[in-house]
């Protein structure tokens, strides 16, 4: 091959590349693999390691009438020899013109691991960082809104075994006319972590009143917690911009 011919074809490859790298998460089909990040709507979403299956993705009107604007959403999730260990929710807006939410209300609460946020009393303008534990039902209701409903039917994990208690990270991010809400979740006992006695989440070990009655929940919802803050750093990087450099922080083990 001669050499024209040669570096015609690798910049096809490499542009081809980026345009890939490029294309938002909520465009590739179902099933598409992906590492380290994502993109989605202007922004670079960070992934925890290992390969992340695209499970759910859409778009939708969060209400009625002409002023309803329209959020897009993705689910990704890594499954681990037949066992769902780990998922990720993004949902946001790519509408300009309007913010979808303003403020989020939940960003203050008591009843969490950890919960902070700016006090800028725009609405427009906002971060949060709420680390907790779920409780998960596995079962689509009617009370379910598109983000989350679409994975639960999803083929993607339909045979898979889903735990029922998830370690939780949620980021929030709104500024000027731009939202992005990303909630990452992990199986703890996938990671050497301990599980729950109790499916009521107020019950639960991981509960904030509890989990000091509990030391091997206690250590690691202290190591989550630490993960979180600093993935929570790399999510505000990726708010609107491109990440450079990240590589992915290994999952806390026990």
């Amino acid at each position: 091959m001669n050499c024209s011919r040669f570096l015609t074809i690798f910049a096809f490859l490499s542009l081809a590349s980026a345009d890939v790298f490029a294309q938002a998460i909520t465009k590739m089909p179902i099933g598409t693999e992906v590492e380290s990040k994502v993109a989605f709507s202007n922004s670079e979403v960070p992934l925890p390691p290992g390969r992340w299956q695209l499970a759910a993705a859409g778009e939708y009107t969060n209400k009625t009438g002409a002023a309803a604007p329209l959020e897009i959403y993705a689910s990704l999730v890594q499954i681990v020899d037949g066992r769902l260990v780990g998922v990720v929710w993004i949902n946001g807006t790519y509408q300009a013109e309007r913010i979808v939410a303003g403020r989020d209300p939940t960003c203050n609460r008591t009843d969490y691991l950890l919960s902070y946020t700016d006090k800028n009393i725009n609405r427009k303008d906002q971060w949060c960082l709420m680390v907790l534990h779920e409780t998960r039902s596995w079962i689509r209701t009617d009370k379910s809104p598109p983000r989350t409903g679409a994975l639960y039917v999803s083929p993607i994990i339909k045979d898979v075994v889903k735990p029922r208690t998830l370690a939780s990270m949620i980021a929030f991010r709104a500024y000027q006319n731009e939202f992005i809400k990303i909630v990452y979740e992990i199986d703890p006992t996938a990671f050497g972590g301990p599980a729950a006695t109790k499916s009521d989440w107020s019950e639960s070990e991981w509960y904030v009143q509890n989990i000091d009655r509990n030391p091997a929940h206690r250590a690691y919802a202290d190591k989550w917690i630490s993960w979180s803050r600093a993935m929570f750093d790399v999510v505000l990087a990726g708010f609107n911009s491109r990440l450079s450099n990240y590589v992915p922080a290994p999952l806390p083990k026990m």
